[in-house]
């Protein structure tokens, strides 16, 4: 409540909602504990990677939490409470604009060769053929690739079959994101670099023997 006296503060059953015009944390007292759960746009904040998916809420406004246990923690979820305060209240650039403006400059600089155009479904780059396409999503950056080498698992696949062969994909959500996909995304641009066979004009050859 020391942090602004526009926040206000609502006694629930079994919590405490704050809010502003809307929820930005709940707290559940526990018998050792408190449960922490805080609006979606806290996991930027989160730089140490602390907060847990709050089951069953996925799809709601205040979707993670942290448990309190001792001064630390209290400290730790008091900071991501302010910037979810400031978040709100200071204009702003979204996180997926900056994550989006940053895989952009990042994907362009890779070759003077490489081209984009606005698709329906988002931004495509193309060098000899498309290679990435970026999608916004509320929070983060959807991000779909050719069939690169996928051995840790770590992309998923495209289930609708809308632009292949972009047959992967990755949610960026953190910078620490892009630097993880980012060695995925050379791999796709490379691969669209490679002319594919002509299977029908191949096959023609075959035939004529």
């Amino acid at each position: 409540m020391t942090i602004s006296k526009n926040i206000i503060k609502n006694y629930l059953v079994k919590n405490v909602v704050y809010k502003l015009n809307n929820r930005i944390v709940e707290i559940q007292v526990n018998q050792n504990n408190l449960l922490v759960s805080f609006h979606k746009v806290a996991k930027q904040f989160d730089i140490e990677n602390k907060l847990m998916d709050r089951k069953g809420y996925e799809n709601n406004s205040i979707c993670y939490s942290l448990t309190v246990e001792d001064i630390n923690s209290c400290d730790y979820a008091t900071k991501i409470i302010e910037n979810i305060y400031n978040f709100f209240t200071t204009p702003q650039e979204s996180l997926s604009d900056k994550l989006f403006n940053t895989l952009k400059f990042r994907i362009s600089t890779l070759s003077t060769s490489i081209s984009n155009h606005t698709t329906n479904k988002g931004l495509m780059f193309k060098g000899k053929r498309n290679f990435v396409l970026l999608s916004k999503t509320n929070y983060g950056v959807y991000v779909r690739l050719l069939n690169v080498t996928n051995s840790n698992n770590e992309l998923d696949v495209v289930t609708r079959k809308s632009y292949e062969p972009l047959c992967l994909s990755y949610k960026v959500k953190s910078n620490d994101d892009i630097d993880t996909l980012f060695p995925y995304i050379k791999e796709s641009y490379n691969i669209c670099n490679i002319n594919p066979i002509d299977l029908k004009y191949e096959f023609y050859k075959i035939y004529q023997i």
